[in-house]
């Protein structure tokens, strides 16, 4: 037996986990990457299965999402060619895959000319992502537009924020047009939305809506929302929905269950110590700190000013989805990096019936590098990322140290910067680093404390 394999043997005995090997060998990169988009309803709903056809998913995705121009015209050219006949089929597709993606502010700013334009296919789909990560209150007359879609239409009514914008027609129209196709729970955050608006003529067309729907669970869902309004004929109709929902959280007896949230001061922030601290991890290697503005600041912890300057990232490790995409975070983790990485294309090869190994994979300089990476469920094997990520840039002799923050939960922070900056932050105690795994430990940790509890109180 090798010593390798004793090592080996010796660790998952321990319940170690031992990095696998990245290997590198002469590659170009998969013709698929060059493929067109899929533009019928089949194979959008197939696309992830389909590894020889089309792109792989994530990647488009991500680069929709970040506004590459060469993208957003081959998105553009597929989208010309989806037949009449499928088109709400393939937009509710796509605003779908789009709608935990990151938009950048190139997507924005391409999702707003589509939305300055005629009444198209790619405007439909862009308008509920667009609202929902774009949308500022200046955009209300484009969204107000009556070939926007309701959803769209309801996102962003739901994401403005005081000062709330004023009740519009619109906005009944298109909780209306929802009721016959959405579900009651999609229904239940329409009547919220509404009833947020504090307006009296939000609550006379929400009690217009509620009389508009036949479903009694569906009215009941919406009559809820009254539980947050002062207007009486809709408490009334809350009561009664209670009466035949004792179960709903909602119904609870707690008068403080549902109340508003009370508005707390905003702590003080001390703009002296946020120069002093800009001005130190500026000295230390941290250079695009000094683009922050001191103002702009709600606070001075190094990490919330490194974050804000893109040196750090935070995510959570438990990802809730299979498979679990660590190519897109490769991705977002490489921008940390400035340019330097930006056109290394990462892959990720999820395994069969998720039984086995992920296997990740990084496209660069006419190479193609490989390691598995552990399967944990629906949380990423960081060490794995974080692994791949550090033998690329190191190939290519780049400054750069990919580091994990320490974070006392399952939420991972990882550090990218100049290796004399991040070691003088470790030494002057402006960062604790953490192992790899560790997000990943405190969360399942507090998982199983969880489930502890409910038994316990089984009888």
């Amino acid at each position: 037996m090798t010593r390798l394999m004793l090592c080996g043997l010796l660790a998952l005995a321990s319940g170690l986990v031992v990095a696998s090997e990245i290997t590198r060998e002469p590659a170009a990169l998969p013709a698929r990457y060059g493929a067109a988009l899929p533009h019928s309803a089949a194979d959008l709903r197939a696309w992830d299965q389909d590894t020889r056809r089309f792109p792989p998913v994530a990647h488009a995705l991500d680069q929709i999402a970040d506004g590459s121009e060469p993208w957003l015209q081959r998105w553009r050219s597929a989208m010309a060619q989806v037949r009449p006949t499928e088109a709400v089929a393939v937009e509710r597709l796509w605003q779908s895959h789009l709608q935990f993606s990151e938009l950048s502010p190139a997507f924005c700013t391409f999702a707003r000319r589509s939305l300055q334009g005629p009444d198209d296919l790619i405007r439909r789909i862009v308008s509920v992502p667009f609202a929902k990560g774009c949308a500022q209150a200046s955009d209300r007359p484009l969204l107000l537009r009556p070939d926007t879609p309701a959803r769209a239409v309801l996102a962003f009514y739901a994401g403005q924020e005081a000062p709330l914008p004023a009740f519009e027609p619109r906005l009944e129209q298109a909780v209306t047009a929802m009721i016959p196709s959405a579900e009651a729970y999609e229904l239940r955050a329409a009547a919220f939305t509404l009833v947020h608006l504090k307006q009296a003529e939000a609550n006379r067309a929400l009690l217009r809506i509620h009389g508009r729907i036949t479903d009694q669970d569906k009215a009941d869902q919406v009559a809820l929302a009254f539980l947050r309004s002062d207007d009486p004929q809709g408490r009334a109709l809350a009561q009664a929905a209670c009466q035949r929902r004792l179960r709903d959280p909602m119904c609870s007896p707690s008068p403080h269950y549902g109340a508003e949230a009370q508005g707390e001061d905003e702590p003080h922030v001390d703009r002296a110590l946020v120069a002093r601290r800009i001005a130190e991890l500026a000295t230390l290697g941290f250079s695009r700190v000094q683009a922050l503005k001191v103002d702009e600041q709600a606070s001075a912890d190094p990490e919330f000013l490194l974050s804000a300057a893109d040196y750090l990232y935070g995510f959570d490790t438990e990802t809730g989805m299979f498979p679990n995409q660590h190519d897109s975070l490769l991705r977002r983790l490489a921008r940390l990096a400035g340019s330097t990485l930006q056109d290394v294309v990462f892959e990720e090869r999820y395994p069969a019936d998720d039984q086995g190994p992920y296997r990740l994979s990084a496209y660069a300089d006419g190479s193609v590098y490989r390691l598995e990476a552990q399967n944990y469920g629906d949380w990423y094997d960081v060490q794995a990322v974080l692994q791949l990520l550090q033998r690329v840039a190191d190939d290519r002799r780049l400054d750069v140290a990919f580091v994990p923050l320490a974070s006392g939960d399952q939420m991972s922070l990882v550090l990218a910067g100049p290796n004399a900056a991040v070691s003088a932050a470790f030494e002057r105690g402006l960062l604790q680093r953490a192992e790899p795994e560790q997000a990943m430990e405190s969360g399942k940790a507090f998982e199983a404390e969880v489930i502890q509890g409910l038994q316990r109180q089984q009888p």
